[in-house]
């Protein structure tokens, strides 16, 4: 009897029932009602809702109490985290130097290229930098 959750666990393992998708993922950052809703939530009504909506989809389709989400099963951490330099893009603060340029390396320092920094349309970065 008190093996159950580990005898369990391993037939799911053994199985490959590992995880199963709650619901398609939403891109939410840079919503910034959702963002402010969820900061101004605690963690614990933050759990409530979740345990509420894995109610409401009976994701796993059945009765079975040892797959149904619990209270244990959710982790809700907030923090702010910077990219170092808080809402400021650290690219912008970069230069660069292209590829055909980095033999002029070896010249005197009179002579080195210069690095530019580029445009922000060239690159893929995050929407925001302090979350």
């Amino acid at each position: 009897p008190q093996l159950r959750p580990a005898r369990i666990l391993i037939k799911r393992f053994r199985s490959h029932e590992i995880y199963k998708r709650i619901r398609v993922p939403q891109n939410v950052i840079g919503d910034a009602v959702w963002e402010q809703t969820l900061w101004s939530m605690k963690e614990g009504e933050i759990v409530e809702e979740i345990l509420k909506l894995s109610e409401m989809m009976d994701v796993f389709g059945d009765d079975d109490d040892d797959k149904a989400l619990k209270e244990d099963d959710i982790i809700i951490e907030k923090r702010k985290i910077h990219h170092g330099m808080k809402e400021k893009n650290p690219v912008n603060f970069m230069r660069f130097l292209p590829k055909d340029l980095h033999r002029q390396l070896l010249n005197s320092p009179e002579n080195l290229p210069t690095a530019r920094q580029i445009p922000d349309n060239s690159y893929r970065k995050p929407n925001v930098f302090l979350q």
